[in-house]
């Protein structure tokens, strides 16, 4: 599958101000991925620690906290990790399945994709 980017506006923990980001798309990741800086500049605090394995195999423990994101024209709230310094921003699997969005991969972009609920009729 082709990289490709997304702009994504997180919203401030007091809704009272917005900041844009430029995301990686990372169907292999978790989570979204942001910036523990900006984060904290919108007023987000550390829920907790997650360890995070990382491409190359090694690992550390990241803080995480739930960021309103608005995304596709859709506000949702997401697990984000308060990423290093350097680090990429990403947005992961169990954010797109939360906006209820898929890869295409030869169009480079988002799509809608449907929700599954196994066992309900």
């Amino acid at each position: 599958m082709g990289l490709f980017s997304v702009d994504i506006e997180v919203i401030g923990f007091e809704q009272h101000e917005a900041e844009e980001h430029t995301a990686l798309v990372d169907t292999g990741a978790s989570y979204l991925s942001l910036p523990a800086t900006a984060l904290e500049r919108l007023g987000y605090r550390s829920l907790g620690m997650q360890r995070v394995i990382f491409a190359d195999g090694s690992a550390a423990l990241w803080p995480i906290t739930e960021v309103k994101v608005r995304l596709e024209s859709r506000e949702r709230t997401v697990i984000a990790f308060m990423a290093e310094a350097g680090a990429p921003s990403l947005i992961g699997a169990q954010t797109l399945e939360t906006f209820g969005l898929g890869v295409d991969p030869l169009g480079l972009r988002l799509i809608p994709v449907d929700a599954y609920l196994a066992g309900v009729n």
